[in-house]
């Protein structure tokens, strides 16, 4: 009988790339940049959620209030389609508390929408509720969106990043800052806790060694005389 040798060997273990997102002062520096770019919203979103470009593309006015500070992930814009699809995952459903300045630049990005959309006419604007879209108001097309973050990128100095790149660099600075692991899980939509502390291991071993240190302070405290 013939045997595959091959089948009794183990498969090397995967290895996973260090993640090199951007800075908290290389994102300042892009956003700032951006200002005037029709896509400035977007980058600020995806740094201050840190949702998926599916998330973002897909994400409709209806999901957002402006008022209440809250914007609900229902929906991920499909590739080449371009229709609405369910996220893959319960945790991928979810609603998000907006920072600030993502509250900001989305009021900012409406108003200049509604302008668009005049110029463009009744003929000419292709209604469908996105948040992000082109001048006709149809989908945004990821490679298209992909080349507008490149030149984004270039304006303001920066190395080339993927657009994956702003949704790690959102849960990077709130890990640094001390954000629990547990809470970037759900903001981020992963499926599960030991997703979110494999991809960002490196910045966990940061945790582990404040806690260490937090202990460190409370054994080391005197103790009271009664």
């Amino acid at each position: 009988m013939v045997r595959n040798v091959a089948t009794h060997v183990d498969a090397p273990p995967k290895v996973r790339r260090e993640l090199t997102p951007l800075t908290g002062g290389q994102v300042r520096q892009l956003l700032d940049s951006s200002r005037a770019d029709r896509l400035a919203a977007l980058y600020v979103v995806a740094v201050g959620l840190g949702m998926r470009q599916g998330e973002l593309l897909g994400l409709r006015w209806s999901d957002v209030d402006l008022d209440a500070g809250l914007l609900s992930v229902r929906h991920t814009l499909q590739r080449r389609t371009y229709l609405l699809a369910d996220p893959k995952t319960e945790r991928g459903r979810r609603t998000l508390a907006m920072p600030e300045v993502v509250k900001f630049a989305l009021r900012e990005h409406r108003r200049l929408q509604v302008a668009e959309r005049l110029a463009a006419g009744p003929q000419g604007w292709h209604e469908r509720d996105l948040v992000f879209t082109t001048t006709r108001g149809t989908a945004l097309d990821t490679r298209n969106v992909a080349r507008a973050l490149q030149a984004a990128l270039e304006r303001a100095c920066l190395p080339r990043v993927t657009f994956h790149s702003l949704r790690h660099a959102c849960a990077t600075l709130l890990i640094e800052h001390g954000e629990e692991l547990a809470v970037v899980s759900r903001l981020l939509g992963h499926a599960n806790l030991s997703t979110t502390a494999d991809v960002y291991a490196h910045l966990t071993r940061g945790m582990q060694q404040r806690a260490a240190d937090r202990m460190d302070a409370v054994l080391r405290r005197p103790v009271a005389n009664t």
